[in-house]
């Protein structure tokens, strides 16, 4: 068997992949200057109750998210890659093609795990030094010990996740979209599991301990093998098959007699209300899919259940609202920091920007197309949880619920969590404007990742335990406002910085990708 370096497939793709990481002087010194900043920040406003354990667990979810992430993102970019005929057209077999992809995608996620580890290690290590925030004599001494386990589980991690990921790329047609549900089931609840494994719960911690995370890094270590194997050969054979036949502007072969009046959703109206309507056209398309509506049914029947068991619950209402709450909040950043980039690398970008209409306008319209749709599936997902509460409190085994003091907290929940979802899908506007330079990027881009970490500064400043007690009073809505004043400033800031350096977005398309590693190669830059 050829080593990796050998393997000019891998050396192919591992040469895209290692673009970003940190491999060269400049890459290694924005890592490092981007870990020092998560180290002091997380290290400050870290609540006092977190224990290591806690910490490593919550960079083990999001080491999972961003091995996910890594994996759906290739498998949906990859239909749309401008280099794909040629990808498929070299003399090897689709499972050698695909291998090779999974390879680089692992040791890509491996390197961010590395350094979320080493983030883990020391934020765990002042923290433990200082004797300010664990009380807990042992600590320092279950320190070495949390290190090696959780570093086999973050291991373990990598494959499984960037596998699971790529799987997508064969669930595109046909019985195997229903494979989607599964998918989703496992990648979705990860958002939630960043702040719900910082909690001080016993039986949360029994979860999150060193033993726990051992055993199970070494049941996942022995499927991970076989798992990457059935990934590559599910891909090879109807992923890759699929591919061939995707045109690059949306259509399958057998679609192309569909016509513009046929299309199911149709922009109405001038000016505004047009772009609105155009923008929303691209969600109610994917709403409409098989998929997609059979992934919301379960999601509103998981609600109803849900409001059916917290009502029976103290504050069991209040923490479905506020899960409720954080996702509808944070949906929206995620969507934008995706789109846009997404139409660049599909060359749909210049089109949209050469539209008659000023570019604060066009982000504008597609910021409100999102935060729309966004708010119509959380409402579905309100009603259900309601009518399931409804249920139970018909039947009997409800708690007492306090309704002025209950609803006067869920309100003040919903404002200041929507605040700084609006905060941040806001910011997230401003992302092209770190294209601009390497000054604009650190500026930037620390700001745009705060997204990955607004649970944990939720918890901490808005809706903290005292808040879901019921201890709602001037001075928390007095923060909300804050929140909100932020929001629309800020936003207003990342609209106006997105508008004027939207452009860049083309500099920075998987076109662009590919000439910079041509013209590495041409000036002797080895692939590995």
């Amino acid at each position: 068997m050829k080593k990796l370096t050998e393997d000019p497939l891998f050396a192919l793709e591992w040469s895209s992949s290692r673009l970003f990481l940190p491999f060269s002087v400049r890459n290694a010194a924005v890592w490092a200057a981007f870990l020092a900043i998560v180290v002091i920040g997380v290290g400050l406003f870290l609540p006092d109750d977190i224990t290591p354990e806690s910490l490593f667990a919550c960079g083990a979810a999001m080491i999972a998210i961003i091995g996910f992430s890594i994996g759906l993102g290739s498998a949906l970019t990859q239909r749309e890659n401008p280099w794909k005929d040629w990808w498929l057209t070299m003399p090897h077999s689709r499972e050698a093609l695909v291998r090779a992809k999974l390879l680089a995608m692992i040791l890509t996620v491996g390197s961010f795990a590395a350094g979320i580890w080493l983030a883990c290690v020391l934020i765990a290590a002042v923290r433990a030094q200082s004797g300010v925030y664990w009380t807990d004599p042992g600590t320092a001494g279950r320190l070495p010990g949390d290190m090696l386990a959780y570093a086999l589980a973050y291991a373990a991690e990598a494959p499984i996740c960037a596998s699971l990921g790529l799987s997508l790329l064969g669930m595109y047609s046909g019985y195997r979209r229903w494979l989607l549900l599964p998918l989703a089931a496992l990648f979705l609840p990860l958002y939630g599991m960043i702040s719900a494994v910082l909690s001080p719960n016993a039986a949360v911690q029994r979860a999150v301990s060193a033993e726990a995370f051992f055993y199970g890094a070494c049941a996942a270590l022995l499927v991970a093998a076989p798992l990457c194997k059935g990934v590559v050969r599910f891909v090879a054979g109807y992923g890759m098959p699929e591919l061939a036949r995707h045109r690059s502007n949306g259509l399958l072969t057998r679609k192309r007699k569909e016509t513009v009046s046929q299309a199911r959703f149709k922009a109405n109206g001038t000016g505004f209300r047009a772009l609105f309507g155009f923008e929303r056209s691209r969600y109610r398309h994917f709403s409409s899919s098989s998929p997609a509506r059979v992934l919301y049914v379960m999601l509103v029947l998981a609600a109803a259940a849900g409001g059916c068991f917290a009502v029976a619950q103290p504050q069991g209402i209040l923490n479905l609202i506020m899960g409720l709450t954080m996702a509808t909040a944070w949906a929206p950043s995620i969507v934008l920091s995706l789109v846009t980039q997404t139409d660049a690398n599909r060359r749909r970008l210049v089109w949209w920007i050469a539209l008659p209409f000023r570019r604060r306008t066009l982000l504008l319209a597609r910021w409100t197309a999102v935060w729309a749709t966004v708010l119509k599936g959380a409402a579905g997902l309100l009603a259900a949880m309601i009518a399931g509460a409804a249920v139970r409190w018909g039947i009997g085994g409800s708690v007492p619920v306090l309704w002025n003091r209950d609803g006067h907290t869920a309100l003040y929940v919903a404002v200041s969590l929507l605040a700084m979802g609006l905060l941040l899908s806001g910011i997230t506007l401003a992302y092209p404007a770190a294209y601009r330079n390497a000054w604009t990027a650190w500026l930037i881009l620390p700001v745009t990742s705060g997204a990955a970490i607004a649970p944990i500064f939720a918890s901490r400043w808005l809706v903290t335990e005292r808040v879901l007690a019921g201890e709602v009073g001037p001075e928390q809505w007095r923060t909300a406002a804050i929140v909100a004043a932020a929001a629309l400033a800020l936003g207003g800031a990342g609209l106006a910085l997105g508008a004027k350096w939207l452009h860049l977005y083309l500099t920075n398309t998987q076109d662009a990708a590919q000439r910079l590693r041509g013209a590495g190669r041409s000036r002797g830059r080895p692939l590995v």
